[in-house]
Formats: C-alpha cells, sequence, structure tokens
C-alpha cells in the first residue's frame, strides 16, 4: 500500500537532500540503505510525518551508500591525457597541452581543496558533494530543447505473442486471433487500419498494466534497491531518482527549471494521445493502486481511438455525448483465472474514466 505524502506536491530544485525526508516516509527495500538527512538545510518538515530521532527510520549503517570521492588532481591528468593528445592537430599542440597539465596541479590546489571540504562538510555528509551541481547546471540550468539533449526515453522491443503478420506485411495468413472493434465484416480497404489499431490497443494496454505494478513497486518502496558488483564486492546505489520516476514533471523557468513531485497515492490515471488529441484515462484503482483489468483498459485505449477518429472528421459539437463517458467492460471477454485472481478482479472498479483534455 502507498503512504499518502504530507502534502499533494513537492517542489525540488535539483537539491536530492530537500526532499529526502520522501525516502523515509515511504522506507522500504529501495531506500533501506539511505539516512535520515543531516543538514540544517534539509531537516525533516514538521508535516513530513517522519521522526528524525526514530532510529528506525535509517533502516541502515551510515556506510550503507558509499560516498562520492572527490578524484586527485594526478588522477584525473592521467585519464584526460591519453584521451586529448589523439586530437593535437601538431606537435606544438602536443607539446602545449602536456606543459598545461604538468602546470594544472600546482594552479587547482586551491580549487582541490575546496572540492575536498564540500565533500567533507556537515551538509554533505550523508550525500554526494557533486549531485546539487549536476542536477542544476547539468540539467536544470540547461537552456537547449529538453527532448533530445536532456530527456530519457523508454524503448519496448515487439511482443513475441502478437501476430503482426497482417499489419506489417510479414505474411502470415489470417489475424492470428487479432479481432476487429470496429464491427467492419467485409472488404479488406479497412482490415489493415483496424487489425493495426487492435494491435496497438493490445499492447497499449499491457504496457500501461505492467508500467502500473512497477509504478507501485516504486512508489511503495518495495522494489530492491539497485547494486553494483558481486558477492562481497557488491555496492548498493543511491535510490534518490525513483522519486521522480512517475507522477513527476518539470516546469520550466527563466534562470532554472524545477521539478514537482506529486503524491502517486492520489494519482490514479495516465496521458492517452491520438491524432493530436489528449485524453485522461484512470489505469489504477483509486484506493488499492493496483492495475486495472488488461479488458478495462483496453475498453479505455479504444475509446480514445474512437473519440479522437471522430474528433478528426467532425466538429467537438457533433461527437456524442456517449464516447465521452466512462468505459464499461461488461461485455469484454476474460480468461479463465484463479479463484483468488477472480476475487481481486471483482474487487477492482468494472469502469475506465476516459476524460479529454483541452
Amino acid at each position: 500500500m502507498m503512504k499518502r505524502w504530507p502534502t499533494a506536491m513537492i517542489e525540488s530544485d535539483g537539491d536530492y537532500r530537500k526532499d529526502a525526508h520522501i525516502e523515509q516516509l515511504i522506507k522500504g527495500p529501495l531506500y533501506k540503505h539511505h539516512q535520515p538527512p543531516v543538514s540544517p538545510s534539509s531537516s525533516l518538515p514538521a508535516s513530513s510525518g517522519v521522526d528524525a530521532s526514530n532510529s528506525d527510520a535509517s533502516h541502515a549503517s551510515n556506510d550503507a551508500l558509499p560516498r562520492l570521492p572527490v578524484p586527485s588532481i594526478q588522477d584525473t591528468i592521467q585519464r584526460f591525457l591519453p584521451t586529448a593528445l589523439p586530437l593535437a592537430r601538431s606537435q606544438q599542440e602536443r607539446t602545449s597541452l602536456r606543459q598545461a597539465c604538468d602546470d594544472f596541479p600546482q594552479q587547482a590546489q586551491a580549487l582541490q581543496q575546496r572540492l575536498v571540504d564540500r565533500r567533507q562538510s556537515l551538509g554533505m555528509r550523508d550525500s554526494s558533494w557533486l549531485q546539487e551541481w549536476w542536477n542544476q547546471m547539468g540539467y536544470l540550468q540547461v537552456r537547449d530543447p529538453v527532448v533530445v539533449n536532456v530527456s530519457y526515453f523508454f524503448h519496448f522491443v515487439d511482443d513475441p505473442t502478437l501476430d503482426y503478420g497482417d499489419v506489417v506485411g510479414l505474411g502470415g495468413g489470417g489475424s492470428g486471433g487479432v479481432y476487429d472493434t470496429d464491427g467492419d465484416d467485409g472488404g479488406t480497404s479497412n482490415n489493415h487500419t483496424n487489425n493495426k489499431n487492435v494491435l496497438n490497443v493490445q499492447r497499449g494496454a499491457a504496457m500501461l498494466y505492467s508500467t502500473a505494478e512497477f509504478r507501485k513497486m516504486v512508489c511503495s518502496g518495495r522494489l530492491e534497491a539497485e547494486s553494483v558488483g558481486r558477492g562481497d564486492r557488491k555496492v548498493p546505489l543511491c535510490s534518490a531518482a525513483y522519486k521522480y520516476m512517475f507522477n513527476a514533471c518539470r516546469v520550466p523557468r527563466r534562470r532554472q527549471d524545477a521539478y514537482r513531485m506529486y503524491d502517486p497515492s492520489r494519482c490514479s490515471h495516465a496521458v492517452v494521445s491520438r491524432r493530436g488529441y489528449f485524453f485522461s484515462m484512470e489505469v489504477v484503482d483509486a484506493e488499492s493502486q493496483d492495475p486495472l483489468p488488461m479488458e478495462v483498459l483496453e475498453d479505455g485505449l479504444r475509446r480514445c481511438i474512437a473519440i479522437a477518429d471522430e474528433l478528426s472528421s467532425d466538429s467537438l459539437s457533433s461527437v456524442s455525448s456517449s464516447s465521452l463517458s466512462s468505459v464499461s467492460s461488461s461485455s469484454a471477454s476474460s480468461s479463465p483465472t484463479s479463484s483468488q485472481q477472480q476475487q481481486q478482479r471483482q474487487a477492482l472498479p468494472t469502469r475506465c474514466k476516459v476524460g479529454l483534455l483541452t
């Protein structure tokens, strides 16, 4: 079960320390290596619901997460020079580059000490000396277009359980279980489009279902924390960034953008795009946060397709009111399940809200 946040939304300037109280509220395996914040700038808000004096809040020793070291100047030069020398276009450039590297240790002593002092300061004792600069100067202050230059994305491989033969022209007689949701029983002019829509619906519903399950693991803290290495050399990784994975967005600002994180226990919808129209579609149960059944999600996606296609050919006023109503799964077929699964399904809503965003 997801724990309710003290506020519906938290705005972050990229400093993980300032929203660490959320990790202490969620707890679970995902944040078992994380410590309560110790710096004055990251102290727990009175409304956080977390008792900082409670030793159980940390779940781990102070040495659970390895701290990012400040590389020595000599190590930095040894890594830099072999990669920079091949770029020199003349012997004079190579000589000048070597000389600059020889002079750099003396020139950088004061700066190096400032970095070491920053890492050893009380405010950075349970954090990375680099994370604030990295998030702010490397992301939030970057004025290049966010898409492509900054934003990450997910790539999904094709589902081998679906028959793509009739859609992508790879052969294969028959639809192989692909059904026509539009009820077109004659001719082949619309079969390609209809079958493609059906595959998109099936694929989209499967992605929404799996994503909702993974989201619940992340937002409830039940996901196991990541680590690198094997055996005795296994090292845990920081999980702070997981808070930004779901129900979060980047808000534009003039000098530096901000992150907004919304309490996932209060969110139950996803945004669906079709033909330039955007829909809010309910994908999880508002109480349990369990994903809605597959047939309900498929019905919701089919309704989004129908509304968008109708809007593309008609004015908004001509769209029937029934198109914007809740989606019912009562007529959808369901495969046999165990009694426990059926009980769980009966506890979930059989209707999925779909709304057109304007």
